[in-house]
């Protein structure tokens, strides 16, 4: 009995380790919130060399904007090689060696840069079709793949408060939780506070731990770039305004030195 236990444990063991070998696809998912601009990394993992590679990769472009894409692995040994977009909103990534030399990338091969124009809080998938996957004796090579979710919540910014409103809590008992209060706190009052940058859920029970409200966070710090910007143009037009002004008097008072000139010199010629 115990060498059957055995056994089978080796065989599990052996299937796993098979598992864990296949090449896999990965899209990245991530978290973002509308407007923002995100990058999904795509990866390729358990690379047993390959050579030929295509892959199609789509999206929602009702929900998400392609900015650009490229590759971050040098693809060695690639005839080919590329990431481009299509009028269809297909992106499409491919890579082919006629050498007998085979391609054996693995790890991050590329980056997509989407920004996020959804106006609702949901998921928003991100998925892979692998058209061809194979070794130089045109044999393919079996491959899973994992599909990439963008998960679009509220935005929060640091340093700012949001109000939840009690009378839309059908109770007059509530208790305010943030998942995370190193990134918000909530008040008694329901007054919400963006601390640090990061994710985090405000969820509002009863008394009796029903819960009645969720709503989820990422938390930026302020666009100080932009402000410095908004700085640094309020400080130029105000010197560049002192300045044409400089030379406006300067004009004023060469044209009433000129005329009190004049006007002495018909005084002395009179």
């Amino acid at each position: 009995m115990f060498k059957k236990i055995l056994i089978i444990g080796i065989c599990l063991v052996a299937l796993n380790v098979k598992a864990e070998e296949l090449p896999i696809f990965i899209i990245g998912s991530s978290t973002a919130y509308k407007d923002e601009t995100i990058t999904v990394p795509i990866t390729l993992q358990n690379n047993p060399g390959f050579s030929y590679l295509g892959v199609k990769i789509r999206y929602d472009s009702k929900k998400l904007e392609y900015v650009n894409s490229h590759l971050t692995n040098d693809f060695d040994n690639a005839d080919l090689k590329g990431i481009e977009i299509n009028a269809k909103k297909t992106i499409t990534l491919y890579a082919l060696t006629s050498s007998d030399n085979l391609i054996k990338a693995d790890g991050k091969i590329a980056e997509i840069k989407f920004k996020v124009i959804s106006d609702k809080i949901e998921d928003i998938s991100v998925e892979a079709t692998i058209d061809n996957f194979g070794n130089t004796n045109d044999e393919e090579i079996d491959i899973s793949k994992k599909d990439g979710i963008i998960h679009i919540i509220n935005h929060g910014e640091v340093g700012k408060e949001e109000v939840i409103e009690k009378d839309n809590l059908n109770s007059d008992k509530v208790i305010y939780k943030s998942s995370n209060e190193d990134v918000a706190t909530v008040s008694e009052d329901g007054i919400v506070t963006f601390k640090n940058s990061g994710t985090t859920e405000i969820e509002v029970t009863d008394e009796n731990g029903n819960s009645l409200y969720k709503k989820e966070y990422k938390v930026d710090k302020p666009n100080t770039k932009d402000k410095s910007k908004k700085k640094n143009s309020t400080f130029l037009y105000i010197v560049f305004g002192i300045f044409i002004s400089i030379i406006i008097v300067i004009f004023l008072i060469k044209i009433i030195h000129h005329n009190i000139e004049k006007g002495n010199e018909k005084k002395e010629n009179s």
